[in-house]
């Protein structure tokens, strides 16, 4: 952003020129940003940062020169129009706790307003508080871009509403105290990455992402949403990490859930995303960690951590397809509630050996501990011993695996020993 030749050029110009003797500090900003026609400040436009003047017009007319960075000094710009972000250009603020840019709790702040054949692309916003608006940023075809340090704060509506994008990009993002969404990416937002960013303390979800694919959502902060702390609903491939604490919102049996994987409106299932390594913190008294539900070879990762749920860790529904859950750490009662006849384990902690109770002939067991176990048939006089309706052994001395909701039957005369060992 800066080539250190050009400055030291035009601070030597300046020294040459020089007569007075006295050379102030906005007499060295002046000659260092004539030397950077590719950079625009808004003061130059006519701005202000007083808070009270409509500065839409100044910082509309530094954009729309079409190129390069438009510098935003600190301080507050009140904006009574919304901002059309252009392709190539970079809105560069002072810092988020410095630059703010507000709304009036009526205007939509700043809009990449692009279209399928004339997209808005490579460009970015930085280092800037938006606050007190409609929406604070809205994108449509909003291609390969940026926020970088940006702060969304008490928007009435949501402080992101981005559709159509593709390959953009949220790095040390802040959305909080909205109205609605913190973030909302709904139809078509592919290739879309979070990294560092946090959803707290707004009225809905946190976090809600629709019908999109290779979605990345990578250490992120999400806490005290009154919805959902993230929701996504027909999501193809991706992954999510980060932490989860008190997010708000209930499911169909009154429970507070955290993070939701579920079809879309279209409808279409999420499919092979993964979820984890998460820390989910729950406080209520009704409340779950991650649900699955029409969520199709999705996968909790191993080394989450649960805690503070009393109704379960995690949850898979009748419309979930072979989700694969991982080994994860859990101080809940109830770790997981399979609602799935396909639903996968891999290296749960062990729940230990437990003696089966044999009753009448033929004996069904049926696995409903939610891990992988190991059945133990010794002694007695047995016939035969089936699963999924095949006999695989005709004697006792036999060891049958058996994932959760899978059953073995036991022929016999005389009762066998019976015992599970949970994996």
């Amino acid at each position: 952003m800066v080539d250190t030749r050009r400055t030291l050029a035009a601070i030597q110009l300046l020294l040459a020129d020089n007569t007075s003797g006295a050379i102030s500090p906005q007499d060295m900003r002046d000659a260092i940003e004539s030397s950077y026609p590719d950079v625009q400040n808004i003061k130059n436009h006519g701005a202000v940062g007083d808070n009270a003047t409509d500065d839409s017009a100044a910082i509309q007319s530094a954009i729309d020169v079409g190129r390069g960075i438009v510098f935003i000094p600190n301080g507050t710009y009140r904006v009574e129009s919304v901002l059309d972000i252009k392709t190539g250009v970079h809105l560069v603020g002072e810092g988020r706790d410095a630059t703010f840019i507000d709304g009036g709790d009526t205007s939509n702040v700043l809009r990449a307003n692009g279209t399928s054949g004339t997209p808005v692309s490579h460009s970015s916003i930085r280092n800037i508080a938006i606050q007190n608006a409609a929406v604070g940023f809205t994108a449509t075809y909003w291609h390969n871009s940026l926020l970088f340090n940006v702060d969304f704060i008490s928007c009435t509506s949501h402080g992101v509403d981005m559709s159509n994008s593709f390959g953009s990009s949220m790095i040390d993002t802040f959305s909080r105290d909205n109205g609605g969404r913190g973030y909302l990416f709904s139809t078509a937002c592919n290739a879309l990455s979070m990294v560092h960013c946090f959803a707290g303390g707004n009225t809905s979800h946190g976090i809600e992402i629709t019908d999109a694919a290779s979605i990345n959502i990578i250490g992120v902060d999400v806490e005290d949403n009154g919805g959902y702390g993230v929701v996504l609903a027909g999501i193809w491939s991706g992954n999510l990490t980060g932490y989860f604490e008190t997010n708000g919102k209930t499911n169909d049996a009154g429970e507070k859930v955290q993070v939701v994987l579920q079809a879309s409106a279209l409808p279409r299932d999420t499919r092979g995303f993964v979820v984890g390594p998460v820390y989910v913190q729950g406080t209520d008294t009704s409340e779950t960690g991650v649900r699955f539900g029409a969520a199709d070879d999705c996968k909790l990762s191993a080394g989450s951590y649960f805690t503070g749920h009393t109704t379960r860790s995690v949850q898979t529904t009748s419309d979930s397809v072979r989700t694969l859950i991982e080994n994860f750490f859990s101080d809940d009662a109830t770790k997981v509630t399979d609602g799935s006849a396909t639903t996968l384990y891999e290296s749960l902690a062990p729940a230990g050996v437990a003696a089966i109770s044999v009753t009448a002939s033929p004996f069904t067991y049926t696995n409903a501990d939610g891990v992988r176990e190991a059945v133990y048939i010794t002694g007695g006089t047995v016939s035969d011993i089936a699963k999924n309706s095949t006999t695989i052994f005709g004697a006792t001395e036999a060891t049958v695996w058996l994932e959760p909701n899978e059953a073995v039957v036991v022929t016999y005369s005389s009762a066998p020993t019976m015992n599970k060992d949970r994996k």
